[in-house]
C-alpha cells in the first residue's frame, strides 16, 4: 500500500472551472510511495462517466452486443449506464454485483432488449400482466435502478405511438424516468418533447435523421422549453446518432449536451467514428466544446443525476497527443481535430488500471 502525490496537470473545481495548480493524493494497493509530476497540459479527472453505453457482464453466457466492464474501466470509465440492452422479459443475465464501473440499468420496454440486434422485433403493445412485469423488473435492480428506454424510430409511426404511449405511461407509474432514443422517430419531435419531465433524457439528440432536432425555430424553442424544467440532452453518439451539422446548428443556439456518452457497443468499440469516450472527448473539443463543458458531461452531471459521491482513491489522466485528426459523423461530414487526448494513467479505488506513465512498481 503506498501514497501517490499526484503533481501538476490542469485540474477543474466542482463546477468544472479549470485550474492549474494543485496536488492529487491517493493511496494504492499493491505499490510503494511515489510522486508523479504531469505535464502542463495533462489533464486531471477524478474519474470518467459514460451516460450512456451498452455492457455485458464479465461471465455472460448469452450472445449480447455489449462491451465488457474491464474494456470501459480500462479507458477510465468508472460509472456507466446501460442504455436498454436488456428488456424485462429477456434472457440476457443481470450482473448485481458491486463492482466497477458501477453501472445503472434502463430497463428496455421492448421485452429482449437488443438480444437479437440489429433486428428489432415489432412492438404490438403490453398486457395487464406484461405492464406489472415491466415495473418489477425495474424495481428488482435496487441500487443499480436507472429507469424505462424507449427506442423509437424502428418500423412506422404506429408503432412509435405504441412504444410512446406506452412507454410514458409505464414510467408514470413506476416512478421512473425514461430515456428516449429519437433517431428517426416517426412522431413529430414536439410530440415528444411535450410528454418529457425533470430528470428524462433526450438520447441522440445530435442525429442528423428523421426527427432531427436541428428543423425550425419552433422546435428550438420546444427544446429549451424541456431543457428548462430540467430534461437531460444526451450526445448518445454511437455509429450513426451524430451529425456535426446538427451539432453545430445546435450549440450555436446555445442547446449544449448536458451528459456526453458514447452509446458503444462490442460493435463499434474501438472503432470510428465514436471508439471510446477519451477519443470522443476529444472530438467534440475538436468540434467546439471547452473542456469545462467536457468535465461536466462526462462527470459532475452523470454522478449528481444519480445522486452518487466521486470515487476515493481513483483518478484519470488525460495525455495530449498533437496531430491532425479527422473526426467522421455519421453522415459523411468531418471535422479536423489538432490533436488526441488518451489516458495514459487510469487508478480506480486504489486498483491500477492503466500505467503508461514511467512509473516503476
Amino acid at each position: 500500500m503506498g501514497i501517490w502525490q499526484i503533481q501538476g496537470g490542469q485540474r477543474f473545481d466542482q463546477q468544472g472551472e479549470p485550474i492549474f495548480i494543485g496536488n492529487t493524493h491517493i493511496t494504492v494497493k499493491d505499490w510503494p510511495d511515489r510522486i508523479i509530476v504531469l505535464r502542463e497540459d495533462d489533464l486531471v479527472f477524478p474519474s470518467l462517466a459514460d451516460f450512456h453505453v451498452h455492457t455485458k457482464p464479465e461471465d455472460a453466457m448469452v450472445p449480447s452486443i455489449g462491451v465488457y466492464p474491464s474494456d470501459l474501466l480500462s479507458s477510465g470509465v468508472m460509472l456507466a449506464g446501460d442504455g436498454g440492452t436488456r428488456g424485462w422479459g429477456g434472457n440476457a443475465s443481470w450482473s448485481l454485483k458491486d463492482e466497477l464501473p458501477i453501472t445503472k440499468v434502463w430497463v428496455s420496454l421492448n421485452s429482449n432488449g437488443l438480444d437479437q440486434y440489429p433486428l428489432t422485433p415489432d412492438f404490438d403493445g403490453l398486457t395487464e400482466g406484461q405492464s406489472e412485469a415491466v415495473c418489477r423488473t425495474i424495481n428488482s435492480l435496487g441500487n443499480k435502478k436507472a429507469g424505462l428506454k424507449i427506442r423509437l424510430g424502428q418500423h412506422d409511426r404506429a408503432e412509435d405511438q405504441r412504444l410512446w404511449r406506452r412507454g410514458i405511461s409505464l414510467a408514470r407509474s413506476c416512478q421512473v424516468p425514461v430515456m428516449v432514443h429519437i433517431t428517426g422517430t416517426f412522431l413529430p419531435p414536439e410530440e415528444i418533447l411535450e410528454g418529457l419531465e425533470a430528470h428524462d433524457v433526450l438520447t441522440h439528440v445530435f442525429h442528423g435523421q428523421r426527427g432531427s432536432l436541428a428543423t425550425g425555430p419552433g422546435l428550438l424553442n420546444a427544446v429549451f422549453d424541456c431543457v428548462g424544467k430540467g430534461v437531460i440532452l444526451d450526445v448518445g453518439h454511437g455509429s450513426r446518432h451524430f451529425s456535426w451539422s446538427t451539432f453545430h446548428r445546435l450549440c450555436a443556439e446555445g442547446l449544449t449536451p448536458d451528459t456526453i456518452s458514447t452509446d458503444l457497443t462490442r460493435f463499434t468499440y474501438r472503432k470510428r467514428p465514436v471508439y471510446d469516450l477519451p477519443f470522443l472527448c476529444s472530438k467534440l473539443v475538436a468540434g467546439g466544446l471547452s473542456w469545462s463543458q467536457i468535465y461536466r458531461g462526462v462527470l459532475t452531471r452523470p454522478y449528481a443525476y444519480y445522486s452518487l459521491p466521486l470515487p476515493s482513491d481513483s483518478v484519470v489522466i488525460l495525455r495530449y497527443w498533437p496531430h491532425a485528426v479527422r473526426f467522421d459523423d455519421g453522415d459523411g461530414q468531418n471535422v479536423v481535430g489538432k490533436g488526441l487526448w488518451r489516458p495514459v494513467l487510469v487508478v480506480a479505488q486504489g486498483q491500477v488500471i492503466r500505467n503508461r506513465l514511467a512509473i516503476a512498481g
